[in-house]
């Protein structure tokens, strides 16, 4: 592959109005079907995804994958080295909160704003995604560049990490690059089911 090809798709209503082990599950079919996308606009063939117990996927034939699902949206991507991706709502964040995921250099990289929080928040959780950390690994991430409004580079684990980044329904989605072009699609769910 030489091009990243992450897909998102919209959750229906009907989904989004379930709760609990009927959400997380549909929504995890969902994403899981993103990543077939993103497979298929690749070029690639990932014929089973399985994890690990602790959910992190295992590569298939040298394909690796990632996917994400938050209420409204799901997003799956596939590469030919680690990768992850994250999607998140951008919504008000307690500034307790931002000063406990951003330590005071990457604050300065940037305004403190909603949508800061949210891009810094993204691109940790992608590159530990990709590392196959655990979620309290985000607070070791650190954002040590931010080249413009659409890419970041994180430092994790003594590694340099590229991040793309896309704004789309008041929503951030992150994916750690390995350096390659991004070609982001949102779908919809008569094209992605």
């Amino acid at each position: 592959m030489d091009i990243l090809r992450p897909y998102i798709l919209p959750v229906p209503q009907e989904m989004q109005a379930l709760r609990g082990r009927d959400r997380s599950g549909q929504l995890s079919r969902l994403a899981r079907r993103a990543v077939q996308l993103s497979a298929e606009r690749s070029g690639a063939v990932l014929e089973a995804m399985h994890s690990r117990p602790d959910g992190c996927p295992i590569p298939e034939n040298g394909i690796f994958w990632s996917l994400s699902h938050k209420p409204a949206y799901v997003a799956g991507v596939v590469a030919n080295g680690p990768v992850g991706i994250d999607v998140e709502p951008v919504r008000p964040v307690e500034r307790k909160l931002l000063h406990r995921v951003a330590d005071e250099m990457e604050r300065s990289l940037s305004l403190e704003s909603d949508l800061f929080f949210f891009r810094l928040w993204t691109a940790k959780e992608a590159v530990v995604k990709a590392a196959g950390g655990r979620y309290p690994d985000i607070f070791r991430c650190r954002v040590i560049e931010i080249p413009d409004e659409r890419n970041l580079i994180v430092r994790f684990g003594n590694k340099r990490w590229a991040i793309g980044q896309f704004y789309f329904d008041d929503h951030v989605a992150a994916v750690v690059t390995n350096g390659m072009p991004v070609d982001w699609r949102i779908g919809t769910i008569q094209q992605g089911v």
